[in-house]
């Protein structure tokens, strides 16, 4: 059973990723980077809106580059006030 899950995990992964990748070179999608000023500007917004580390950086760099709007199923964004989660529809 567990190598079925794993084979149909694998089989999706493959296809996100080139599904990713492809886009990229497409140029529909694009990557946001990280930089030193956000960076250090993710210590502040970790403590200001109670974020693990990671959740901060993702939120620093949206701010970073004017994202307002964010797709997660991550409850935690929802304390950032610069940020609208958007929900899936019911």
């Amino acid at each position: 059973m567990f190598m079925q899950k794993r084979e149909r995990f694998d089989t999706v992964f493959k296809y996100l990723s080139e599904f990713i990748l492809e886009n990229i070179e497409l140029g529909i999608i694009g990557l946001l980077l990280p930089n030193k000023e956000i960076l250090n500007e993710t210590v502040a917004l970790s403590k200001e809106f109670g974020l693990l580390p990671n959740d901060a950086l993702i939120a620093t760099t949206c701010k970073f580059y004017g994202v307002s709007r964010i797709a997660t199923l991550d409850k935690d964004f929802e304390k950032v006030l610069f940020l609208e989660v958007l929900h899936q529809a019911p």
